[in-house]
Order: structure tokens, then C-alpha cells, then sequence
């Protein structure tokens, strides 16, 4: 089974894995980590689950519109500063979060979660897995990334959340000033995909809203 892709490069599995922090983690753990960081299409197909008892109305749809938007934004301004493999991403949206491309999907995932009306318990079952599979994607980038550029990542996570942006007192480092949004980025890594399937999304739930109304 191929491994996962990691928003800033292709992490590997190990024996013992170092974490941004500088502690280890056990093997077992990271094990743990790895198989639930695998269930991204496992957790789309538990959405659809949503869809019996979704009840979407035009109200709903226009309200979670704005999250899907800023969710799409945000993760096509930090594919536009990512070379992976290449350096550290620390420009952009990376200046503030490390992990841009999974908090743009957690608010595309709030949008939908707010256009469907579904019943919050089902909701919140699949939030909950959605949570648990992003925290393990993180767990193990983080240990990939410290793996590949050592002291440079330690500093950068000392200094940059991971997911809540800390606004005040961040600033920009020459490495970060030196790195600039490319369009060709946004396109060449796919991410025109996430466009074609948020907006086919989009379609059938504004369908179904209107066969229902």
C-alpha cells in the first residue's frame, strides 16, 4: 500500500520517529498514527453517510458557501508557495500555520457540514474521524519534515503553530521573505482536482436542495 503524500513532502515509515519537539515516538505508536493517517478516502466515503439525512435549503447552502471558499483559498495560496523536497514552505499561509492544505480541508468540510443540515450526531461522528485521520497526518509530517531539514524545522515549529494561527508577534524570516507564490505550483500539483470535485459536490447538494424545496 503506498504511503500518504504529506502537505510538504512524502513521509516514510521508521522504527522510531522524531518529532518537530525533539522527543521520540515509539514505533507502535507511530504505527497507530500511520494507519489512521491512511483513511482520507475511507473518511470521504463515511461522509456520504451524511447524505440520508442531510436536508439542505438554499439558506444553508449560501452559509456554508463562505467556509468551502476561504477553505479553497487557503490551500490553493499554500500549494503556490510548496516545492516539495526542494526547501522548507515558510512563506505565505506557512509564515502562520504549518499545515495550510489541512485546515483549508477542515473548512471546506465545515461548509459542507453546514450546507447539508444533517443530524448533528451523524455530524459529529464524522468530524470526529475526520479529526483523528488529519491529527495522525500531522504527527507523522511533522516527524518527516524534522527528519529532512533537522535544526531548520525544530526552529520553524518552535516558531509557527500547527493548525491555529498565532497572529501576533509573527514575523517573517529572510527564508520566508525570499519565497514567492507561483500559479504553476497551484496547477502542476493537482490541485484543480480539489476544485472539480468541491464544485461537483457543490452541484449535487444544490440539486437535491432544490428537489426537496
Amino acid at each position: 500500500m503506498p504511503l500518504g503524500v504529506a502537505s510538504q513532502g512524502v513521509y516514510e515509515g521508521t522504527e522510531m520517529a522524531v518529532t518537530a519537539r525533539g522527543s521520540t515516538t515509539p514505533a507502535r505508536r507511530m504505527r497507530l498514527h500511520e494507519i489512521v493517517s491512511r483513511w482520507r478516502v475511507e473518511v470521504a466515503w463515511l461522509a456520504l453517510l451524511i447524505v440520508p439525512f442531510a436536508h439542505p435549503t438554499r439558506a444553508s447552502i449560501a452559509g456554508g458557501a463562505l467556509p468551502v471558499v476561504l477553505g479553497l483559498a487557503l490551500r490553493a495560496w499554500g500549494r503556490g508557495y510548496l516545492e516539495r523536497g526542494v526547501y522548507l514552505a515558510q512563506g505565505g499561509p506557512y509564515a502562520y500555520i504549518r499545515h495550510p492544505l489541512y485546515v483549508g480541508s477542515g473548512f471546506v468540510a465545515l461548509g459542507f457540514a453546514i450546507m447539508l443540515l444533517a443530524p448533528a450526531l451523524v455530524t459529529l461522528l464524522v468530524a470526529v474521524a475526520f479529526v483523528a485521520m488529519y491529527r495522525s497526518k500531522i504527527v507523522r509530517e511533522d516527524a518527516y519534515l524534522h527528519r529532512l531539514y533537522g535544526s531548520e524545522y525544530d526552529a520553524y515549529a518552535a516558531r509557527v503553530p500547527a493548525v491555529i494561527p498565532r497572529l501576533a508577534g509573527a514575523h517573517a524570516t529572510a527564508a520566508a521573505a525570499a519565497q514567492r507564490f507561483s500559479w504553476r505550483r497551484v496547477l502542476e500539483k493537482g490541485e484543480w482536482r480539489t476544485w472539480l470535485g468541491v464544485s461537483l459536490a457543490t452541484v449535487a447538494v444544490v440539486v437535491d436542495a432544490v428537489l426537496r424545496s
